[in-house]
């Protein structure tokens, strides 16, 4: 019964376009598709709202994805969970170099000395750490204060044995060598250590639950003392149970007064060897944590979550018919809305494109469908997970009216084709828009 479920996640996101299968001399894995992008971009600007635009304390940042390998030398060895010697060497990532038409590659943008000297970050955090009282200070911010990134990482991997994964063929997804993650850096005060570590357990667990449809599948797990550095106060981890078996979410970690070497060795489990820094020193009488959250591993488990089937009908007076029905958050699916003409009217296309380009232009995301039958498309949107449709059929050329129907209740509600934008902009994100 798993593997059939599993199978069948994966052969509905690769036919929508969440997923798409790739092949390579490592084994296959799987890229995201048109949507599955949409949908992570989606997911990393909710993430960015929740952490930091509604944060007053709580600032963002951008950091280098690479660093001088002679950092490690003076830093302590960055070999937490994965040890810099298995990261990929920029070099071999680089296209030929060529002396007469230079184009603007990595190559000509990095000197060939620093590039040759130089590894990926395998950790949000890295670049944060060393950055962190300095940000604070150019912006007078006083502790408590946090600063954030959303950027790409690059992990070791053991070679992938096909094999291996012929019962989880969704492995080397989630441990394939280039991810994302979305990390915060926070500074509190030591007294206030504990209370701010337990604060961001519950809003970030919160935050997860928000989004699924079934809460009661995450779970917040305290790590043993015996898996983290002596120096780790408290660390834990957001866990999905999906048909793949748990996955991490999320990781937050207090690294206490004196584990600034834990953070700066890119470590967000609490584990690793540790080391003796001058770099990104916390003040004497603060602590450091850490929140990181897996993009991609977020990304996963959502679209397991949402998948739900049902028997719904497609018009009136019609069969029920047994239906795949993605119920992504309204916040996190790729279109927002479908605008779908009933039947073939050369001016009711133009007035269903028209509608549709005004939502576009609004900033909600749409898609135009005239495609094939009512239903079929109908079916489609189901799958993809559109929360919303408006249905426009040749009355509403005299009358103006169209059907705006829901994505989980098929409850539809009739309105003048003027008023739908407003309407979405209001259920969409639940604000009077002007």
């Amino acid at each position: 019964m798993r593997k059939h479920a599993q199978e069948l996640l994966l052969s509905l996101w690769k036919q929508r376009g969440f997923l798409s299968e790739a092949r390579s001399s490592a084994g296959g894995t799987y890229l995201y598709g048109p949507l599955g992008a949409e949908l992570k971009r989606n997911l990393i600007n909710d993430w960015w709202n929740a952490v930091v635009t509604t944060s007053g304390n709580i600032q963002g940042l951008d950091t280098p994805i690479l660093y001088p390998s002679s950092t490690h030398k003076t830093e302590g060895k960055l070999s937490c969970s994965y040890p810099h010697a298995d990261l990929p060497d920029v070099r071999e990532l680089q296209p030929p170099h060529e002396e007469g038409n230079r184009t603007l590659t990595a190559s000509s943008r990095v000197s060939e000395e620093a590039t040759a000297s130089s590894v990926f970050r395998h950790c949000i955090l890295q670049g944060m750490l060393r950055r962190h009282i300095s940000a604070g200070s150019s912006l007078g911010m006083k502790v408590p204060f946090g600063i954030a990134e959303v950027g790409r990482i690059f992990k070791s991997v053991q070679p992938v044995v096909p094999s291996l994964h012929d019962d989880n063929p969704i492995e080397p997804f989630l441990h394939r060598t280039e991810q994302d993650q979305a990390g915060m850096l926070f500074v509190s005060p030591t007294k206030e250590g504990r209370e701010w570590y337990s604060h961001w357990q519950r809003s970030r667990l919160r935050w997860w639950k928000k989004l699924t449809h079934n809460p009661v599948a995450l779970v917040l797990k305290e790590t043993s003392k015996q898996d983290v550095l002596q120096s780790t106060l408290q660390c834990s981890t957001i866990q999905y149970y999906s048909p793949w078996g748990p996955i991490v979410l999320e990781t937050i970690v207090n690294h206490g007064e004196c584990s600034t070497d834990a953070v700066t060795s890119g470590d967000t489990t609490g584990q690793g060897q540790a080391s003796v820094t001058q770099a990104g020193q916390a003040e004497p009488n603060s602590q450091l944590l850490s929140c990181v959250a897996e993009v991609d591993k977020g990304i996963l488990a959502l679209l397991c979550d949402s998948y739900t089937e049902a028997k719904r009908p497609y018009g009136p007076g019609t069969d029920l018919v047994d239906s795949k029905i993605t119920r992504l958050h309204r916040r996190l699916a790729p279109y927002k809305v479908a605008v779908l003409p009933v039947k073939e009217n050369h001016k009711l296309y133009l007035y269903c494109q028209m509608l549709a380009d005004e939502l576009r232009q609004s900033g909600i995301s749409t898609v135009y469908d005239s495609s094939d039958t009512l239903e079929h498309r109908l079916v489609i949107q189901d799958e993809v997970g559109t929360p919303y449709r408006v249905i426009a059929d040749e009355g509403t050329l005299e009358t103006g009216i169209v059907s705006l129907q829901d994505r989980d209740t098929t409850a539809s509600e009739d309105m003048n084709g003027q008023d739908v934008l407003l309407t979405l902009q209001m259920m969409t994100f639940g604000v009077h828009v002007t």
